[in-house]
């Protein structure tokens, strides 16, 4: 073979590798859309939430106001007549009180939960972009979860869990399409992985898929 016909079929082989990378990241972030949707519905609900608490506060003070007219008139009403009245108003006032301390807190948890949401969201987004969201490392290898589906999946197969390899050193990256009940684990690119790392695999993959492979 000739030396710009080996160049070609290296660069051929390049491409190849990195076509399956950029669909391993695109399959990422679609699966990081998701939970952003996912994320935009909890955030409407909140602020459905937080409109209702406005309002309440709003007729909370109205009543408020009405209970310090009242008082106003009762002090031109009979001592026992005024003590029953501003027993009851005291009552009021309290529940009041109680009602707006808690409508408070519910307004301040809601925006407390959804800025918890949103920070948890952008350290998901850094991790994936920076390739981070790994959960074994191994040398220079690291493994991450990836959704990532073949054109030929079953429909079992589309239901499993998949593992992204990644070489740290190199860049080189590949999704494991299976492993094998004898333990022989499925690499389309041909990515030669070390025995130390082949056997994380086949740990971690028996792991995630343990359910699809014993369903109850």
């Amino acid at each position: 073979m000739s030396e710009i016909n080996y160049f070609q079929l290296e660069q051929g082989i390049r491409i190849l590798e990195l076509e399956d990378a950029l669909s391993a990241a695109r399959a990422d972030a679609g699966s990081l859309k998701e939970e952003l949707d996912s994320t935009k519905s909890l955030h409407e609900k909140d602020a459905a939430i937080l409109k209702k608490t406005i309002q309440d506060l709003a007729r909370l003070k109205s009543d408020i106001n009405k209970l310090e007219k009242e008082k106003n008139l009762l002090h031109s009403l009979n001592p026992e007549k005024l003590k029953r009245s501003l027993h009851e108003q005291k009552r009021k006032t309290e529940e009041a009180k109680a009602a707006l301390i808690e409508l408070k807190n519910r307004t301040k948890e809601a925006h407390h939960k959804n800025q918890k949401e949103i920070q948890n969201l952008k350290a998901t987004l850094y991790k994936l972009l920076t390739e981070e969201d790994f959960f074994a490392e191994i040398g220079c290898y690291r493994l991450m979860v990836s959704g990532f589906r073949f054109p030929d999946d079953t429909k079992s197969d589309k239901a499993l869990t998949r593992i992204r390899v990644l070489n740290t050193i190199t860049s080189e990256s590949c999704v494991v399409k299976k492993v094998t009940t004898d333990g022989k684990v499925e690499i389309p690119t041909g990515m030669l992985l070390p025995p130390e790392v082949k056997q994380r695999v086949i740990q971690e993959w028996t792991a995630l898929n343990y359910d699809k492979a014993n369903p109850t």
